[in-house]
């Protein structure tokens, strides 16, 4: 489950209720949603490394965290990182 904040069109597709334009039979009732059992956060940072006094090394770190909302805990958490090298004058992207 996203919730009423995650997707758009959750709250624009319960906008059509009452609506003489739509077919009320299709639209969606009222008390379908479900709650969420989980959360997923996450966030990316950089860090740029200089080394051989003329080279960068850019690191990004991605990390993901997965979390139980019923307990709280900590469902599942991965960090990636990814390495970018070049010289002085060449961009790292």
């Amino acid at each position: 489950s996203i919730g009423t904040t995650g997707d758009s069109m959750i709250n624009e597709a319960r906008k059509l209720r009452d609506s003489d334009e739509f077919d009320q039979g299709t639209v969606q009732a009222k008390g379908q949603l479900i709650g969420p059992d989980l959360s997923v956060s996450g966030k990316i940072f950089e860090r740029v490394v200089h080394y051989d006094n003329r080279k960068k090394q850019v690191e990004y770190y991605i990390e993901l965290i997965v979390t139980d909302l019923r307990t709280g805990l900590r469902f599942w958490q991965k960090q990636v990182r990814i390495l970018k090298r070049g010289g002085k004058k060449v961009p790292i992207w």
